[in-house]
């Protein structure tokens, strides 16, 4: 009988070793395997449903939502949201987004508007930045500094959802949607509508604005004949925030039947 020597013994438990670790291995390259499989299947079941959903006129459809301050833009989009499927996208929420501190947007707004507009911590205060654009006619540089980077974001979300083969209505809020050349990436611009004198009660009694902002906000906006121009769909909203639902619900059902979306 051959004896077994100290070297044998550890070759043999090494060999050992190798046999469970390649063994470990196969069983996690399977289990990796298995779940890439998984991934395709679900992606390209998702692609085969938008397929169909393009036959049917389901298909992603790209909505953009423009307005004047105050007229209700976030409110039918809430709506619209409760009762489609729906991404929504809120530039005004991006950009506040964007500038923190560290983001696309926060050394450019600095680079315009200096350091006063900091806070302690480094964030950047609003009112103060508010004040140094609406109130001394920098409204279009503050804009430059920011809706450049907005747009890129939406643009890198949209098509993050084309590969996820979203079926559904994008809906992007933007008061600048149309300034802001848009329209190259929806589908339609929707006008949301609400008199100057109600969107005036909104904005005091809703967010508690003074008149002076107030009045500053609507000097820098664009005229509802503007809006009416480059839309392809108004939304008449000029009625109670809290009785407009099923009026507004009628108008997108009408148009979206109408437009076969």
């Amino acid at each position: 009988m051959m004896k077994r020597t100290q070297s044998t013994v550890y070759l043999a438990q090494k060999n050992v070793k190798r046999g469970a670790c390649c063994k470990g291995k196969k069983l996690q390259s399977a289990t990796q395997g298995k779940e890439a499989a998984a991934c395709h299947k679900r992606k390209k079941d998702a692609c085969v449903r938008q397929k169909s959903a393009t036959k049917k006129g389901k298909a992603m459809k790209v909505i953009g939502i423009t307005g004047g301050v105050g007229a209700g833009k976030s409110t039918v989009v809430k709506i619209i949201r409760a009762h489609y499927p729906s991404v929504y996208l809120h530039c005004d929420a991006i950009a506040k987004e964007l500038l923190e501190p560290g983001r696309q947007a926060y050394e450019a707004v600095l680079a315009a508007f200096g350091r006063d507009v900091l806070n302690e911590d480094q964030t950047i205060n609003s009112s103060r930045l508010y004040q140094a654009a609406f109130l001394n006619g920098r409204v279009e540089e503050l804009n430059s500094c920011v809706h450049p980077k907005v747009r890129i974001y939406v643009e890198e979300t949209l098509s993050r959802l084309q590969k996820e083969c979203f079926a559904g209505l994008v809906l992007i809020e933007a008061a600048l949607l149309i300034e802001g050349g848009y329209r190259d990436i929806c589908d339609e611009f929707w006008y949301v509508y609400a008199d100057i004198e109600t969107r005036r009660q909104r904005l005091f009694e809703n967010r508690g604005y003074t008149k002076e902002k107030i009045e500053g906000l609507l000097k820098n906006q664009s005229s509802d004949e503007f809006y009416r121009t480059h839309s392809d769909f108004i939304l008449n909203n000029n009625m109670p925030l809290s009785a407009c639902e099923e009026e507004i619900l009628k108008q997108v059902a009408a148009h979206l039947k109408e437009a076969l979306i």
